[in-house]
């Protein structure tokens, strides 16, 4: 079939049929296409990272280490009581406040009387 112009399958004869590929509108709708699917990939991305790090927190940083825990409690119990170190020289600790009393009593009994 021939048109006007005496060439089959014309621009004006493929129009008709929709044959014609407008290539702006489909690059656009692929290029927003696009954009819009890794720009939900990096918000779902950004909400996994938000969660795991409050996760994180949650399971790890809030919660104490339990050996942790346990060391302190025992230098607590060290600190504040009295036990013997060396039955043999009659060595002894004291708990640390007791120590910091006599300490300042040893060391204001050392000082000259115009110094108190």
């Amino acid at each position: 079939m021939t048109t006007g112009s005496g060439i089959a399958g014309s621009s004006s004869e493929k129009a008709r049929r929709g044959d014609d590929v407008d290539v702006v509108s489909t690059f656009l709708y692929g290029a927003i296409g696009i954009a819009l699917v890794v720009e939900i990939i990096l918000a779902v991305q950004g909400f996994f990272f938000a969660y795991e790090q409050k996760e994180l927190e949650r399971k790890v940083v809030e919660r104490p280490y339990q050996e942790l825990v346990t060391l302190r409690a025992q230098q607590e119990k060290l600190l504040h009581s009295y036990r013997m170190l060396d039955p043999e020289t009659g060595r002894v600790a004291i708990p640390i406040e007791r120590a910091m009393e006599l300490t300042l009593q040893e060391l204001e009994a050392g000082r000259p009387e115009d110094a108190r």
